[in-house]
């Protein structure tokens, strides 16, 4: 599949991006504890990077395990390799925090797995100091609005956390930030392509507030519902 994809990429004259991930330099027994020599690090396309797989910046959390089946030399390791006792902290990045975050609404998250990627979004209420152009000498007076807006364009979730939260490996400073943020936010998940390096840049996703809302609907004909279901039936006669 590897491959396939691979030669794809190349017949339709682009150099695809590609990531690191794990694989296995020799056979490794089940009940064999993995050590450094056991692993060697292999750059595939990014579009065909299963999503249990363990990136090479993460080999780490390997050692010292000792994986339910026989892993073949070449084959790619998989958390689903590993037995389900391994620590939760193993997944966390060298140098980051591992930080729960809720959501809003839960719907997603029921569909989620580990390593899925996804973009938070958060609907909250701002204050401005508004002033009057009709009154210069009048003081600026507070307007509350609602806007929506991309706080995070891409996190990798560590593990899911009952039925409506995600564990997080962020900087520490994201760790403060993401725990302030809940308090003061009403938090979405948005699922991402894996490995998709568009669109990194928050800003490019704009603000939606109330004053969007009636341009919605401009230049748009009213519909009206019909009195009788007959007025549904889409059939020509």
């Amino acid at each position: 599949m590897l491959l396939v994809k691979s030669k794809i990429s190349r017949e339709r004259g682009y150099a695809e991006k590609t990531v690191s991930i794990v694989l296995a330099g020799r056979d490794i027994e089940a009940g064999e504890e993995i050590t450094d020599n056991h692993l060697i690090e292999k750059r595939v396309a990014s579009s065909s990077v299963p999503q249990s797989c363990i990136r090479w910046n993460s080999k780490d959390m390997l050692k010292g395990q000792k994986p339910l089946h026989k892993i073949n030399k070449g084959d790619i390791i998989l958390t689903t390799c590993l037995p389900d006792s391994t620590s939760m902290g193993e997944y966390v990045g060298k140098g980051k925090w591992g930080v729960p975050v809720s959501f809003a609404d839960s719907t997603l998250l029921s569909a989620l797995k580990r390593g899925d990627e996804i973009a938070i979004i958060g609907v909250f209420s701002v204050t401005e100091l508004v002033k009057d152009d009709k009154n210069v000498d009048a003081k600026p007076r507070e307007v509350k609005r609602r806007v929506t807006a991309v706080l995070y364009p891409q996190v990798e979730i560590m593990d899911k956390i009952g039925n409506n939260a995600v564990m997080l490996s962020v900087p520490p400073d994201q760790a403060l930030a993401l725990v302030n943020v809940q308090e003061k936010c009403e938090l979405y998940p948005v699922l991402r392509h894996p490995n998709d390096n568009n669109n990194l840049d928050r800003s490019a996703g704009g603000i939606f507030d109330d004053s969007a809302m009636p341009k919605i609907i401009q230049g748009l004909n009213p519909v009206e519902i019909p009195s009788s279901a007959k007025g549904l039936d889409s059939k020509v006669r």
